[in-house]
């Protein structure tokens, strides 16, 4: 008994020292999160903050520490002595913070004794701009749950050209911004809706209107990558509204926390320049044709656009190809500032030219005969397009490359697997006389079964034009991009070879059909006769 009353003791005291264990780990912050504000230039902020013992034990030797996204902890504080329900105030030190940014800091304060439960103090520093912010968060986010956790860009250029860099746009550049936002809960986020818009601070306009990409719920610890794009061209934006400088790029991002029941939002933004030139002139959507043919005439297009904020008068633009012997100017005159003229000229590829692949220069001019550079990058106004050029043989081989002729083709009907399609092309005699052609499709054989044209042979006057459809009778099988050639013919000998691309969507399902008998109405048929023999089966069990 005495045995057992010792071992009921020791468990006793052991049990009231787990006990005092749990109770006497009450270390509490009086708040859960602390926000402060300050402005743009001010380089450190001073957090003032409680700390309160509610258990039954003293704390003699607590350590601290904290971490934030901008800045450094300078000042944290030094108590390590902390007695039952004492609740004292202590401070600390944000520094270092930017003179130049603005947005929101995120940081926190840690405190622990030994291998007591961790304390955390939640802090959040909103830097102001120097100038009033545009947009604001209707809601808050107490729990920090929800994050616009990333904005980058990638400046993909115009005619495939990248004068500046992904934070730094020139006029009609194209720019794609992917923004991550973030669950950090641990409860689903719903109806997150996010916005976004371009500003210039300097005008105090957007300079991009905030647009709303579509609604979506986001799981606990998950993110969504939203990725947008757009053109600094007068489709997307009004152009004489940009300066040269800095423009700050907002997101904003709202939803539902469904564990604490509250609206949340978190903004966020990210700083971008736009590259204002004096005089500075470029082409855009520059068209040339990916083939054609020796001795062949074909078209070249462009926008002409003046991206400087100067008007400029006699602009003209050179195309050239030293190989080709193709060196020809294009008048284009006066363009005004942040606005576009175009660009259509025929360009003759020799009759004498090899096969293969060419690169055909465009320089742009100004009225002094020098070509457009910019201060930016000292890059010049030259864009070179490549182009390849097929040739058929010569005269020994029986073609001829002398007589010229233009051929154009497009889609007229058509398009599916198992049906016609109708190709209208228009022929153009170049010649200064009267030509005999005979026309016809070749390199279609994979695809379709069969090709006829409406005319296969007639005479064009000097500088006229005849249309020829051809229709094709396109292979059930048929499907994707597909391709022929419209071949021109004269006395026997090819003039002009005409590639064409077509797309070819992939036949459906149909029923099959027997002797003209669908099985769709067997299959009806069938289900009559079903119904019938049920019905039948119901009567005579009721009967019995």
């Amino acid at each position: 008994m005495k045995n057992k009353t010792i071992a009921f003791v020791v468990l006793s005291v052991l049990s009231v020292i787990a006990l005092l264990g749990i109770v006497s780990a009450d270390m509490k912050f009086n708040q859960t999160s602390v926000n402060s504000t300050i402005g743009e230039g001010q380089t450190s902020v001073t957090i003032n903050f409680k700390l309160n013992n509610t258990g039954i034990v003293n704390y003699s030797s607590l350590t601290w520490s904290g971490n934030t996204s901008v800045g450094t902890w300078s000042v944290l504080p030094s108590l390590t002595y902390l007695n039952v329900t004492e609740n004292t105030s202590l401070s600390a030190t944000l520094s270092s913070i930017p003179s130049t940014y603005h947005g929101l800091i995120r940081a926190n304060i840690t405190v622990k004794e030994g291998a007591s439960p961790t304390e955390t103090l939640l802090v959040w520093v909103n830097v102001t701009p120097s100038t009033a912010a545009p947009i604001a968060c209707d809601y808050g986010n107490t729990h920090d749950n929800l994050r616009v956790k990333k904005i980058e860009f990638t400046n993909d250029g115009f005619s495939e050209n990248t004068l500046g860099k992904d934070d730094e746009w020139f006029p009609i550049d194209e720019i794609t911004a992917e923004m991550t936002i973030e669950n950090k809960g641990d409860e689903k986020i719903e109806d997150i809706e996010v916005e976004w818009g371009l500003y210039d601070s300097s005008a105090d306009q957007w300079v991009i209107e905030l647009d709303a990409e579509d609604e979506f719920d986001l799981k606990s610890d998950k993110t969504e990558l939203i990725t947008v794009t757009f053109t600094l061209d007068d489709v997307d934006v009004d152009m004489s509204d940009l300066t040269d400088g800095t423009y700050e790029f907002y997101v904003k991002a709202t939803g539902y926390d469904t564990d604490f029941e509250e609206d949340i939002c978190d903004l966020d933004s990210q700083e971008v320049s736009i590259i204002i030139e004096t005089d500075f002139v470029v082409l855009d959507k520059i068209t040339v044709p990916e083939t054609t043919s020796c001795g062949n005439d074909f078209l070249v297009s462009a926008n002409v656009w003046n991206i400087g904020d100067d008007d400029q008068e006699g602009v003209y633009v050179n195309i050239y190809n030293k190989d080709l012997k193709i060196d020809q100017d294009v008048e284009i005159g006066d363009v005004d500032a942040f606005s576009n003229e175009n660009l259509d000229a025929t360009v003759m590829v020799p009759s004498t030219a090899l096969a293969k692949t060419y690169g055909l220069v465009f320089s742009v001019y100004d009225e002094n005969d020098d070509i457009y550079e910019n201060d930016y990058s000292d890059d010049e106004s030259v864009f070179t397009i490549p182009f390849k050029v097929t040739c058929t043989g010569d005269e020994s081989s029986g073609t001829s490359a002398a007589l010229k002729a233009v051929v154009s083709a497009s889609l007229e009907s058509g398009g599916k697997a198992g049906e016609n399609l109708v190709i209208k092309s228009t022929i153009t005699n170049l010649e200064d006389k009267a030509i005999t052609y005979t026309v016809g499709a070749a390199g279609y054989t994979n695809w379709a079964s069969s090709a006829t044209a409406d005319q296969n042979a007639f005479t064009l006057a000097a500088g006229e034009s005849k249309t020829v459809s051809f229709t094709f009778t396109v292979k059930d099988s048929a499907q994707g991009e597909q391709a022929f050639d419209i071949e021109v013919f004269s006395a026997g000998k090819l003039v002009t070879k005409q590639p064409v691309s077509v797309s070819i969507e992939k036949a459906g399902f149909s029923f099959p059909q027997i002797g003209g008998f669908n099985y769709i109405w067997a299959i009806a048929i069938l289900n009559i006769i079903l119904v019938i023999v049920i019905v039948v089966v119901a009567i005579r069990v009721m009967r019995k």
